[in-house]
């Protein structure tokens, strides 16, 4: 996997898997060849198999993270909005737990909790009741506090990062327009 032979790579790691139920990193570095291969469906149920048998792989957390946000980028409405907030999950996760600090992984968690701060907006808007179709008990300003708070931070590890100025700016264009 690491040398780029990802075809050459997935029926080794799925061996290995089957031969070695219970190891956590094997189960991870296949979910990993599942997704460079575009295999996502394959990806995610490798990943969470990794997690549950050991929930300190932090790359696991941040690549569900991404295959989710991407799985929500097909989907609308309330589909839309359960994706994404298992997206924001995974990546809080890595975030809160491992002490994840990289201006990428800050930003990405921004511009989920963005995204789902204006389709709950949408949602309450026309009169669809976001709050009863996720799981999630956050209204959309809390999302946007948090999705502030985020780019902030992808500021502070990386003050040159011009895309989490420019969403931060975003934010507060948009919050103090009224």
């Amino acid at each position: 996997l690491e040398q780029g032979d990802i075809a050459g790579a997935l029926p080794l790691l799925e061996e290995a898997a089957r031969r070695n139920p219970n190891d956590g990193l094997i189960k991870a570095t296949l979910g990993e060849a599942y997704m460079k291969s575009g295999v996502n469906d394959k990806a995610v149920v490798a990943f969470v198999e990794a997690i549950a048998i050991n929930p300190a792989l932090l790359m696991v957390y941040i690549n569900l993270g991404h295959i989710y946000q991407q799985f929500a980028s097909e989907l609308q409405g309330k589909e839309r909005l359960d994706i994404l907030e298992k997206a924001l999950y995974y990546l809080m996760v890595a975030h809160l737990k491992f002490g994840e600090r990289s201006a990428k992984i800050l930003f990405d968690i921004g511009v989920l909790s963005l995204e789902i701060a204006q389709l709950r907006q949408v949602m309450e808007a026309n009169g669809n009741a976001a709050g009863e179709s996720s799981e999630s008990e956050l209204k959309s300003s809390d999302y946007m506090m948090n999705a502030a708070k985020a780019f902030m931070m992808a500021i502070e590890e990386d003050p040159d990062f011009a895309e989490a100025h420019f969403m931060l700016g975003q934010i507060y264009l948009h919050t103090f327009q009224d």
